[in-house]
Order: C-alpha cells, then structure tokens, then sequence
C-alpha cells in the first residue's frame, strides 16, 4: 500500500469521487472504507478504478445501507525508466556478454565480439540496475574483494545488483565501492568481469547506451 497524498476524495454517502493532477505515468487510485450504522461494524474495503496521469476515478460502497467511513488517495511511486542496447568496452572493443546466451542465475558476464543478441542488450534502468534476460547484473556473492566476478542473476534489490555511471565512463558498484573491471586487461573472447578499486584506465569504462 502506498502513502497518501494531497489530493483528496469529494465524499457523498456511499459515493466519493476524486479528480487529481498528475505528471503523466503517475498511477493512482481512491482508498475508501465502507461501513454499517452498526458501531461495531469494522467496514470493508472498496477501491476505485487506477488512473495514470490525470483524471478522474469514483468509487462507491457495494452494501446497500452502507456509507463510506474514510476515503484516501494513493498514489504509486514513480515507475523507472530505462534506455537499451549494449555496453561496449573502451579498452577491448567487445560487449559485455551473458555466457551462452543462459538466463540461468550464477550464469557469468564476460566480453565477447558484438553479435547483436539478447546476451548482449542490456536495459540501463533508472533505478541502478543493469538488466538483460530478465536478470541483473550481480556482484557474486556480495563480494567486495577485488577480482570478484559478476554474474547475471534474477534481480533482488540488493546493493551488489546496483550501478552507477561515473564521469569518465565507469560504472561503479555503491555497495562495494568499486568499478566494473575488465579483469586483468584480458582483451580475449569471454575475458571474465569484475570489480576492482578504480584505477582510471580504459578496462574500467564503458560505452552505455543512453536516451
């Protein structure tokens, strides 16, 4: 359940209706408790329709001789946004790669030569993660030692799963403090990924597709 917010429910009996403003891609809805001339009745729940954007949505109790109690708006948090494509490396000119294509978790991220596949699209999403196959990229383990690998895993919210992009082009993982790596400068097909303290050298930055 989200928190309420500002705009509030017009209530008439078993009726309440609400017309809220709201940035585009913002969902909402009217909360109410419907209840009895009975003190003792805890009432029930009735929702109105969910509205993305601005607009209108009513709501009314279900029972006849009921009346709405309560009416609250709640509102959704903000739905991230993304951009796709692949991250190519500056220093060996390959793409960071799912191996074989697997979907499975502990699957390891590696480079590998541009093939224009799923392996290779990956969703840079707003709130930190980096997706492809329906999974995220992961730190293994939670490590934070350098040299600990990465790996595609299904997407968890956890620290070792988020990444933030830096000015001269690394992608830094919060949790550890330490970058994407191309480990070792290991230019070869299916060179392993993983963190390292940052050095400021090209096996550290990456080109991410942006918007």
């Amino acid at each position: 359940m989200q928190a309420a917010d500002a705009c509030k429910p017009a209530v008439q009996g078993s009726y309440a209706s609400a017309t809220c403003t709201r940035d585009a891609g913002t969902r909402w809805y009217p909360w109410t408790i419907c209840r009895s001339s009975n003190v003792s009745d805890p009432g029930y729940v009735v929702y109105g329709n969910l509205v993305t954007g601005s607009g209108t949505s009513a709501v009314r109790c279900t029972i006849a001789g009921t009346y709405i109690g309560a009416a609250l708006i709640y509102t959704y948090p903000p739905q991230p946004t993304y951009v796709t494509g692949p991250i190519v490396g500056v220093f060996s000119g390959k793409c960071v790669d799912v191996d074989n294509g697997s979907d499975r978790d502990g699957t390891p991220v590696q480079i590998f030569p541009r093939n224009g596949t799923a392996a290779q699209t990956w969703k840079i999403v707003s709130d930190g993660r980096i997706v492809a196959l329906g999974k995220c990229l992961d730190v293994k383990h939670n490590g934070t030692a350098n040299g600990t690998v990465v790996q595609l895993c299904t997407c968890n919210g956890g620290g070792n799963q988020q990444w933030t992009g830096t000015a001269d082009g690394g992608l830094r993982n919060p949790r550890s403090g330490k970058w994407l790596d191309n480990l070792g400068f290991n230019a070869a097909d299916r060179a392993p990924l993983g963190i390292w303290d940052c050095n400021g050298l090209s096996n550290q930055q990456w080109d991410v597709p942006v918007g």
